[in-house]
């Protein structure tokens, strides 16, 4: 057996060489006795505990009615369910704990940059890890499909939903993996493959829970969600939809962190998405989230619920943009990089000046760079999300009924947030060129402070004007928007604008300076 075994991992090594390091030294034939006898034993532990003997013919007496004939019956429908959950957790914990301790130890060992310097690509250097490190978990797990298969049969369940069901806990098992890979590059604290599997757990069983809500065993289907549609589909009526959809925003999910995962594994320095990565990502997000919202379209028959939604979705639209912005915006030693190719490098119609025209957005020359370059400021970038996201939104407001509101005080109310998002860009951005070590938490207080700031001051000192909250506070802007004269709204917008513009000429300065002083630097060296 073993002999088969080595044929096989050798054909693996000539695919994938990480993966075969891994499968050579953990297949060995005292883990796969271990791993056999442990998956029987449980088995078999598991069919004794749900299943027992059933009275099926009673003879009666004077006292008591004593049971003549039995019958061994097996709970099979339990045994599924049971299962199910069972291994369904044993894979996220276990795998979770067993990545994050090899790479915990690579890391300590300082054989991670080893690994990263061999001729393979991440892509497989991470794939190898992903399938070779929690090799005994899955094989545990492999003995144990059989019976599960069996239960399934027995207790009337079709194949098809048993195999969408495994589609289910695989695209949640990569997203849990990936994830946990992504946060030990970041950090190698102690103790923390045990806090991040105890983490998974209480992921897993969140998303097991999420998924089997409302779901009726006896009849496959899921009741109490025939009213939730996704645009036009109903996905809370039809089994096979909601699958497909689960596994669509989970696996989308999945494949954008192990993306980041690849970059951060090739530049620990680098941003985890390019900007490019950043336009799908916010553009796959915002379809996604409108068709929840679509739906609710019919539904809109006030203003009041119309404000709400229209609030909601602003403030989701909010954090989403700051997420991705904390995931794309360059740090101060990135940018002086830049900086430098910059001067190394000019454009053909560039001066001795950096910034010649003391601009950010629209120096031409620069334009490829600050939308697509992977070290240059992510303003422009930030800009581009908006507009995609004004994009994708646009429709929804416009097909508002137009008696209870004017499209175009919500196409005004989002010009305001989206210039209040673009100032807590700049101010993020701004940020993260300080000197001190602990920009990032100086940038959190700044940020913090930009945005909860205006309400207490607001509060206390009970200014009702809707231009100071409109211009200051995010979000308000829907409410206040509708009661506001147009010349309100104008100054709002002018005066925001103006704020942007002030910013992105610190920003511009800031810029400047930052490459001057590195390229000094430079030249003093030499």
């Amino acid at each position: 057996m073993l002999t088969i075994i080595d044929r096989l991992i050798d054909l693996v090594g000539d695919w994938n060489a990480q993966l075969f390091r891994e499968l050579k030294g953990r297949l060995t034939l005292r883990n796969l006795l271990w791993i056999g006898i442990g998956s029987l034993s449980f088995q078999f532990l598991l069919v004794n505990v749900l299943s027992g003997s059933k009275c099926i013919e009673y003879e009666k007496n004077n006292l008591f009615n004593s049971c003549v004939e039995y019958v061994w019956e097996i709970k099979w429908l339990l045994i599924f369910q049971s299962l199910y959950w069972m291994l369904s957790l044993v894979l996220f914990c276990g795998g979770v704990y067993l990545l994050v301790r090899d790479l915990t130890q690579e890391q300590r060992r300082g054989t991670m940059n080893f690994i990263r310097f061999s001729p393979q690509s991440s892509h497989k250097i991470l794939l190898g890890k992903l399938l070779g490190v929690p090799i005994l978990v899955y094989l545990a797990i492999l003995l144990t499909v059989p019976l599960h298969l069996i239960s399934a049969i027995a207790a009337g369940i079709p194949i098809g939903w048993v195999v969408s069901l495994y589609a289910i806990v695989l695209v949640g098992a990569i997203f849990l993996f990936s994830l946990a890979m992504l946060t030990i590059l970041f950090s190698s604290a102690e103790h923390q493959e045990s806090a991040l599997a105890l983490a998974s757990f209480c992921l897993g069983s969140w998303y097991l829970s999420v998924i089997f809500t409302r779901f009726s065993w006896s009849s496959l289907k899921y009741y109490g969600w025939e009213s939730w549609k996704w645009f036009a589909l109903p996905i809370g009526n039809h089994l096979g939809l909601m699958t497909l959809w689960t596994l669509m925003t989970v696996g989308t999910v999945a494949y954008w962190i192990w993306q980041s995962l690849n970059r951060r594994f090739n530049n620990p320095h680098g941003t985890l998405i390019s900007k490019k990565q950043s336009y799908w990502i916010v553009g796959s997000f915002q379809v996604w989230l409108l068709g929840l919202f679509w739906p609710l379209l019919p539904q809109i028959e006030d203003q009041n619920s119309l404000l709400l939604t229209l609030l909601t979705i602003s403030i989701v639209t909010l954090f989403f943009l700051l997420f991705i912005g904390n995931m794309i915006f360059p740090h101060r030693e990135t940018v002086a990089d830049w900086l430098q190719y910059r001067q190394q490098y000019p454009e053909p119609s560039q001066s001795q000046n950096i910034f010649p025209k003391k601009t950010l957005f629209f120096r031409f020359g620069l334009s490829p760079d600050l939308v697509f370059g992977e070290k240059s400021p992510a303003i422009v970038a930030i800009a581009i999300n908006l507009g995609i996201t004004t994009l994708i939104w646009l429709p929804f407001w416009l097909l508002v009924n137009s008696s209870i509101s004017n499209p175009m005080q919500a196409i005004a109310a989002w010009v305001i947030s989206g210039n209040l998002i673009l100032i807590y860009a700049i101010i993020i951005q701004l940020g993260l060129l300080m000197k001190s070590q602990k920009r990032s938490v100086f940038t959190l207080i700044e940020l913090t402070s930009t945005i909860f700031l205006p309400i207490i001051i607001l509060l206390a000192v009970e200014n009702k004007s809707p231009v100071l909250w409109m211009f200051s506070v995010f979000g308000v802007a829907w409410a206040a928007v509708p009661e506001s004269s147009a010349i309100a709204i104008g100054f709002v917008i002018l005066g925001q604008w103006l704020i942007i513009a002030g910013l992105s000429f610190g920003l511009t300065k800031k810029l400047n300076h930052l490459g001057a002083s590195d390229s000094q630097k430079l030249l003093t060296s030499i």
